[in-house]
Order: structure tokens, then C-alpha cells, then sequence
């Protein structure tokens, strides 16, 4: 099954990033300057289909830039992305 074809069960997930020694969290819980890789989107079908197309696929790296208020500037496939703490929730990501 593709990270698209995920969709229909509510969240799209992958395993291939997952390890005992991993601590799952939502992507709003990562400390500034911190790399993680998601595992998880959650979400309507268009908005996980929208991350995706920035880049925020499974296994995909992700470092936290900035934060403010909640708010996240994120660096994920060499571009800057902001997310706002609701969509920043909404993403589950592993350290």
C-alpha cells in the first residue's frame, strides 16, 4: 500500500521509521534545531494530501527552524514550511 492509498483509513502512516528505542510525538512537541522523521499524518484526506506535496511523506526528515506562540517554521526536503499548532498536532513524527 502507497502513503496515498492510506488515506482511506484516516491517517497515513508508515513503519519503516518506528524502533523500540524511537519516541513517537506530535511534530508541536519538538524542541527548536531538533531533526525528526514522520510517521504519521493525520487529518482529512486533502490536507494529508497537501503535506504530502510539500514534502511531508514517511521517513521524509524534519527539523524545527523556530517556534512562536505554538506556531512552527519547519525545514523538511530543503524548504521552509509554517505550520500552525493545529496541523502541527496533526503530524506524528519520531526522534
Amino acid at each position: 500500500m502507497s502513503f496515498v492509498e492510506g488515506a482511506a483509513e484516516g491517517a497515513l502512516e508508515t513503519t519503516s521509521v518506528a524502533s523500540p528505542a524511537g519516541m513517537r510525538m506530535p511534530l508541536m512537541q519538538v524542541q527548536r534545531g531538533e531533526t525528526v522523521r514522520v510517521v504519521k499524518i493525520g487529518g482529512r484526506d486533502a490536507t494529508r494530501r497537501h503535506w504530502i506535496e510539500l514534502g511531508f511523506v514517511p521517513d521524509a526528515a524534519v527539523t524545527v527552524v523556530t517556534e512562536s506562540n505554538g506556531n512552527l517554521i519547519c525545514e523538511v526536503k530543503g524548504v521552509r514550511v509554517g505550520l500552525d499548532t493545529e496541523l502541527a498536532k496533526r503530524i506524528t513524527v519520531i526522534a
